[in-house]
């Protein structure tokens, strides 16, 4: 994917034909000609990124190979790293399911959006690995390439305040004192979604490695163009578990469906109705409250929406209002306070949530004719042998 250029650098172009005479001979013109240049570098065709000296960005220029050794200057950015059976093809789809502009540059430059961008795969040797502190497991890197933008706690913030806060971000794993900020942030938390679907992991540039729990994301959406009445998805659900029972739509608020979790709300304010009472009209939203064997419960929403990830913006049926099924794990203790090392119960617990959950979302799928979606963005498929 290459894009085109724009009209500023059209005029710079002929700007410069002002001042040195055209090359004639197409094939030189060829060479020198960049086949993709930004506002602050621009690619050659060779694989080289030239950075404009005047700008003071942070651009790495690099030469990438297939099948080149990681640079030695890796350690001075931030890398993911993946393991061996993980193919360049499979990191492309995961970027352009969270970003529209991603998609490859050029051979080795994987452009994620304006100017930020991905090169590799780097084979990852053992001496590397070992020099980077890297796991074993680790056989490929990319090197992200995206300004470093970071910030300090507040001056005058309670230094327990600052501390909860730094404790519970998504890449605080990555840094010491500070935390990244703008385009830094989200590319290093997406990024961190990918690493953990694959799983990798990502060396920040100061030298903290952090592989995420590949396990942590349990809730599904199943966006479809199909409406399943809460009837019928009762029945579907009993079959696989018996227990499963109609919810009062006052415990939880509708949230924009696979953007946001749904209400955290106490368990006391789940109000379980006769069987049926609550579904007299086939095209009302419902809840549905399926109890997991141990502890804890999995919620389904079904409502409607106008907004889809971008993971489906090419399917035909989003063009219109989508039927949203939106399945949510509540464990036993609140799940804003679990830990990134959960203990063996809620490790069980989310086990059993994940079981389930994909159960009813195949399911789901196969009577609508719809995708699932987990919370980083990414459709989920399932096996149906």
């Amino acid at each position: 994917m290459i894009p085109s250029r724009g009209s500023a650098q059209e005029a710079s172009a002929e700007g410069q034909s002002e001042k040195q005479p055209q090359l004639e001979d197409p094939t030189l013109a060829a060479i020198t000609e960049p086949v993709y240049e930004g506002e602050t570098y621009r690619f050659a065709g060779d694989g080289h990124a030239f950075t404009d000296p005047a700008k003071d960005t942070y651009v790495v220029a690099t030469q990438w190979g297939e099948g080149e050794l990681l640079p030695i200057t890796a350690d001075q950015q931030h890398l993911l790293f993946v393991p061996q059976d993980v193919t360049a093809e499979e990191i492309e789809a995961l970027v352009v399911s969270l970003w529209d502009e991603a998609g490859w540059l050029m051979p080795g430059i994987l452009g994620l959006f304006d100017e930020v961008t991905l090169s590799g795969p780097w084979q990852i040797s053992r001496q590397i690995g070992r020099e980077l502190k890297l796991p074993n497991s680790a056989a490929w890197g990319y090197l992200i390439q995206v300004a470093p933008n970071r910030r300090q706690p507040e001056a005058g913030m309670a230094v327990e305040v600052a501390e909860a806060l730094y404790a519970s971000d998504h890449v605080s794993p990555l840094f010491k004192g500070e935390l990244p900020v703008g385009d830094e942030y989200q590319v290093l938390s997406h990024l961190l979604d990918v690493a953990a679907r694959v799983g990798g992991g990502i060396r920040s540039d100061q030298g903290l490695v952090y592989e995420p729990d590949p396990d942590h994301l349990v809730d599904l959406t199943v966006y479809a163009p199909a409406w399943l009445p809460g009837k019928d998805m009762l029945s579907l659900i009993q079959r696989i578990n018996p227990q499963a029972r109609v919810l009062t739509d006052a415990w939880a608020p509708w949230v924009n469906p696979g953007f946001a979790r749904a209400s955290e709300a106490p368990e006391h304010q789940l109000v379980p109705l006769a069987l049926g009472s609550a579904l007299s009209s086939s095209t009302s939203p419902y809840a549905i409250e399926i109890p997991l064997e141990r502890r804890g419960a999995v919620i389904l929403e079904a409502d409607y929406s106008d907004v889809v990830p971008r993971a489906l913006r090419w399917e035909e049926w989003v063009k219109e209002q989508v039927a949203v099924y939106l399945l949510t794990w509540h464990p036993s203790q609140d799940r804003t306070h679990l830990s990134s090392r959960p203990s063996r119960q809620i490790r069980m617990e989310r086990l059993a949530a994940t079981v389930l959950i994909e159960q009813i979302a195949a399911q789901i799928c196969e009577r609508t004719d719809g995708e699932a979606v987990d919370d980083a963005g990414f459709i989920v498929a399932f096996d149906q042998s």
